[in-house]
Parts: C-alpha cells; sequence; structure tokens
C-alpha cells in the first residue's frame, strides 16, 4: 500500500497497470482504473509529481512507469525526513505546553488548578468516575444521596465490579434512597457480598473518594446543573476524607440479606428492625421493608423492649448498640 508515501489509491493502481503491461497510450489507462477521464488525470497527475510516470519522448500522449527502486525509494526518504520534521515540531510543542503549565501554576498560587478540576458536563464527569472505577486498586468511599434525575431507582453495576476485584467499599446512604422501592432489598444483598454500607437521615453531599486519592464532589447547584469537582492530593481531600469518617462513624449498618427467609431467622429479622429503627424509619416504612405488617412491627418491638428491660424505644436503640445487635 503506497498511501503512507502520499499516492492514493486510484494512482498505485495505475503505477501498478503500467509496470505490468509496460507502455500504454492515454485513452487506454481508464481500462486500468475505475472512475472517469478526471479520476485518470488526477491519478496520472500524482504518479508524475512522484516522478513515477515519464511521457515516451517521440509519441503523442503515451506513458512509462518509471523504476520503482529509484523514484519510491526517494518517495520514501522524503516522508522519512517529513516524520523527522513533525517529530521536531511535536517535541517544540511539547516544550509550549510545558511552559504554559508552568506559567498556570505560577498564576494559581498553591498550583490550586492541580488540586480541584470543575465540569458541568455530565458525560465528561461520568467518564472521569468510569476511569476511578477501573482504576482503583484499594478503596472506595461514598457518601450516596438520592439523585434528582432518576429517582435513585438504578443497579449497582460500578460497586458489583469493585467488589468482585477485591476492592473494600464503604457506603453511607442518605434514609431517602433506602425509601426507593426495591433499594434497601437490593442494598442489603450488596452488604451479603462484600460492601459496608450504612445509613444516616440526611448527608450533606453526594462524594465519592477513591484509595484515598480522589473525589468526586456532586453539586446540587441550580446556577450550575450537572456541576461536580474532582479533588486530587490536598488538604481539602484530607477535609473531606475526616468528613467521611465522622459520618461513618455516626451512620447505622444496613444488615446483609439473611442466608434464610425472614420468617425462619427472626433475629436476623429483630436485627434489621432495630437498625431502621435507629436509622430514624416510622412503622409502616420498617413494615414495608421486612415484609410484615406494621401492627407485627409494633409487637416485636414491645417484645425486645420487654427481652431488654427498657421502655421506650430511643433505650431500646442504646441497649441494641450496647449488646452489639447493631
Amino acid at each position: 500500500m503506497l498511501e503512507a508515501l502520499g499516492l492514493s489509491a486510484t494512482a498505485e493502481q495505475l503505477y501498478r497497470a503500467l509496470l505490468t503491461n509496460g507502455p500504454t497510450i492515454a485513452p487506454r489507462l481508464a481500462d486500468f482504473v475505475e472512475g472517469d477521464a478526471a479520476t485518470v488525470e488526477s491519478a496520472l497527475d500524482e504518479l508524475r509529481d512522484a516522478d513515477l510516470v515519464q511521457r515516451i519522448s517521440g509519441e503523442p500522449d503515451c506513458w512509462l512507469a518509471g523504476s520503482p527502486e529509484v523514484a519510491l525509494t526517494s518517495l520514501i526518504v522524503q516522508q522519512q525526513e517529513s516524520l523527522l520534521e513533525r517529530q521536531r515540531d511535536l517535541e517544540r510543542a511539547q516544550s509550549t505546553v510545558s511552559e504554559l503549565i508552568r506559567l498556570s501554576r505560577s498564576r494559581a498560587p498553591g498550583g490550586a488548578g492541580d488540586v480541584v478540576e470543575v465540569t458541568n458536563d455530565v458525560e465528561a464527569t461520568r467518564r472521569r468516575s468510569r476511569h476511578f472505577e477501573r482504576t482503583t486498586e484499594r478503596c472506595v468511599m461514598a457518601l450516596e444521596k438520592l439523585p434528582a434525575e432518576d429517582g435513585g431507582a438504578h443497579p449497582e453495576p460500578a460497586t458489583l465490579a469493585m467488589l468482585d476485584r477485591g476492592i473494600e467499599v464503604q457506603s453511607v446512604y442518605e434514609r431517602p434512597v433506602l425509601l426507593v422501592p426495591g433499594r434497601f432489598e437490593t442494598l442489603r444483598r450488596l452488604a451479603a457480598i462484600g460492601e459496608q454500607a450504612r445509613t444516616l437521615p440526611t448527608l450533606p453531599m453526594q462524594l465519592t473518594i477513591y484509595d484515598r486519592a480522589h473525589a468526586v464532589v456532586r453539586l446540587d447547584d441550580e446556577e450550575v446543573p450537572n456541576s461536580a469537582l474532582f479533588v486530587h492530593h490536598s488538604g481539602l481531600l484530607a477535609g473531606l476524607l475526616c468528613l467521611f469518617e465522622l459520618l461513618w462513624e455516626r451512620a447505622v449498618p444496613i444488615p446483609p440479606e439473611p442466608d434464610m427467609p425472614v420468617e425462619e431467622r427472626s433475629p436476623d429479622t429483630d436485627d434489621v428492625l432495630l437498625s431502621l429503627l435507629a436509622a430514624g424509619f416510622k412503622d409502616e416504612s420498617i413494615a414495608r421493608h421486612l415484609h410484615i405488617s406494621p401492627s407485627t412491627v409494633t409487637r416485636r418491638m414491645a417484645r425486645l423492649m420487654e427481652l431488654t428491660g427498657t421502655s421506650t424505644r430511643f433505650q431500646l436503640g442504646m441497649q441494641a448498640v450496647r449488646r452489639g445487635w447493631i
């Protein structure tokens, strides 16, 4: 293929035909290639400019292929020189980029441009987030709020993929996330296969930290919709880590899905009931998640208070924590 030398496929086809058939008059050149007279003329011009064909002296309009050893070798040398010049141009461009980066850093005290990146492009944010999900090696820490755009009712393929790779995943979910139909059951299944999941009534932000080195903060800003911050090694990242750890300590664990049906594992059912109670859920919500009636929730709560010698739900929650039930 001679396209690398700057020749079109038609010009190469015509050159091969002339090498095979010898001197050929112009009207017959159209027999060797596909296309009209203008296409043949254009291909002939390419070959003539590259010194690959020559007109036979004394003939009205007859063409002969030149020696490939001379002409094509010359073309290769020209292309190599062009590539060398292109390489030198790229090196000069790289030097200019490095200079601009240094200039940018000198005008941004503390190198802020290296610490925080801002985007309001949804696709760009998703691409960067997927990159971090694929390249993280040790741990992921997340604060999960209810996304406004889809109500939060979506699967967790990224979490599953990271758990499969042995990544430690710690997630704190805002209570409204658990109220989405089917989401609480999904989170319990994820907890059963390794996710460390907890819940709090409210969270200050949507945050994901990868390998304690990079963070993505989703901003809920009406003036700048779909905006996000990418935060890298810095005091700001250390502050986000500290915030996550404080919220993690306050959060209530989401118990994993039991291996056996709820009816056969009342202790596990009670653990879930107590976890939801500690997270601030009402009896109706607890009943819906456990697939039992509100009156059954009330009876079990009364039995647990009798068992722990408590008289209020707050006291019951404190006893459950002390006994390691939640």
